[in-house]
């Protein structure tokens, strides 16, 4: 769970992988035009097995399903600025057992965040979704530095089988030195993304931990192009339903942040359980 939340933290980068490994995903129904809390000209609804919310019609939204989850991503403009993450979770005996784990995966999270010298705001709050309780955490990350420690993260742990990846980790021991090493160093960093994409290419269906670490050393390089260093803020709400776990995780730009939060509260106020 703790793991979960960390990997939250950047989750603009996962986006396109999560979609790019759905091909085994049902097809979920995607929105209705029909009906409306708000004006039907501007607002539409959406559907699945677990929720249903009202979002403005101009937005693109599209559903995805496998075994007892389903994954929503909402993009607005031309980023994804919402991903809605419904889990249903079945291997607990009592809702005092599952909503003890909800609050210790919120708790967690909130604990790793703290500690991580890329996120430089954190607050936050309690929420209120479809009359059920539960926590929102609000964060603002420096993305080259947050991207390079949560690759480490993976090199070092999801990978840790791979002889070769830990042989070209071996200088490196901690997440700082290694992102020293990715941000200042080219041919360390190239040498690295030419042995993930070996690997990878090795495997006629490559495990997902390969792709995440692929995408992000594909992300470093963009944000190495960039003059300043890039800011993120993020707003990661969780809250449980019984059995149903509803995480909804939205972000962007500070100043688009700002601009956007009357459209998340309002979506996010439209959000109800399907029983």
């Amino acid at each position: 769970m703790k793991k979960r939340i960390i990997f939250a933290l950047l989750t603009v980068f996962m986006l396109s992988l999560i979609l790019g490994c759905s091909n085994e995903d049902q097809d979920l129904p995607e929105e209705d035009s029909g009906n409306s809390h708000q004006s039907e000209q501007d607002y539409t609804s959406y559907e699945d097995d677990y929720i249903t919310f009202q979002h403005p019609v101009e937005w693109l939204v599209s559903g995805s399903g496998s075994a007892d989850m389903n994954l929503v991503i909402i993009e607005e403009g031309a980023a994804y600025d919402f991903v809605l993450e419904a889990e249903r979770i079945n291997d607990l005996d009592s809702e005092e057992a599952f909503a003890t784990q909800v609050s210790e995966e919120f708790s967690q999270g909130l604990e790793a965040a703290e500690k991580e010298d890329y996120i430089t705001q954190i607050s936050f709050e309690d929420i209120v979704i479809d009359g059920y309780e539960g926590k929102t955490l609000q964060l603002e990350l420096e993305l080259l530095q947050g991207t390079a420690e949560v690759l480490y993260g993976v090199l070092s742990e999801d990978l840790a089988h791979y002889d070769e990846i830990q042989n070209y980790l071996s200088d490196y021991d901690d997440p700082k030195s290694f992102t020293e090493a990715i941000t200042n160093n080219n041919e360390f960093q190239e040498g690295l993304q030419e042995l993930i994409t070996t690997l990878e290419s090795a495997k006629a269906e490559p495990e997902q931990s390969l792709s995440m670490a692929r995408a992000y050393t594909e992300h470093i390089q963009v944000y190495l192009t960039e003059d300043t260093a890039i800011q993120q803020r993020q707003k990661i709400s969780i809250v449980a339903k019984e059995n149903l776990v509803l995480r909804v995780y939205f972000f962007s730009d500070p100043e688009q942040y700002e601009e956007m939060m009357d459209d998340v509260r309002t979506l996010m106020d439209t959000i109800e359980f399907v029983d």
